[in-house]
């Protein structure tokens, strides 16, 4: 399902502890352009459910790229035991 006619988007302040200024959706499109930076709340307001996938990249706090750790290596494979 699409987002929802209506649906209302604010980016939490952490200095100002609110929710600053709110988008609305309408005719596909939003009435403000909010990114959302790294560690930043989001209040999403809307009349009926609906998913919404985002996609983008993802950075570390101090803007560097992510990486994510390797799944298929156990964390401790440099404590594997070696025969000498």
């Amino acid at each position: 399902m699409p987002i929802p006619k209506g649906t209302t988007v604010s980016l939490w302040n952490s200095n100002n502890q609110l929710f600053g200024p709110t988008s609305l959706y309408t005719n596909s499109s939003w009435s403000l352009d909010l990114p959302v930076p790294p560690c930043t709340g989001v209040l999403v307001v809307a009349a009926l459910a609906f998913t919404h996938n985002c996609s983008g990249t993802v950075l570390n706090l101090d803007g560097t790229l992510f990486t994510p750790p390797d799944q298929h290596k156990s964390p401790h494979s440099s404590d594997i035991f070696r025969p000498e």
